[in-house]
């Protein structure tokens, strides 16, 4: 599982979304997630496809902008 932003989740379908990691070397490629729960703008979320506890940073803000999540 992985805390981040609140704002780095975009593409919120019921419980599902995206988020953009930019450590690593992922190349800013949105990764879907799995939305677990939240607090005080933290989002808990988790990948079914990616090594989660690879990413240290993710996009936010408008970083974000015009990307697509599928």
């Amino acid at each position: 599982m992985l805390r981040v932003p609140a704002g780095a989740v975009f593409g919120i379908n019921g419980s599902t979304g995206c988020i953009v990691p930019t450590s690593n070397n992922h190349g800013n490629t949105p990764v879907k997630v799995s939305i677990v729960g939240g607090e005080l703008g933290v989002s808990l979320v988790q990948a079914d496809s990616e090594d989660i506890a690879s990413i240290s940073n993710v996009e936010i803000g408008s970083g974000l902008n015009n990307l697509t999540c599928e």
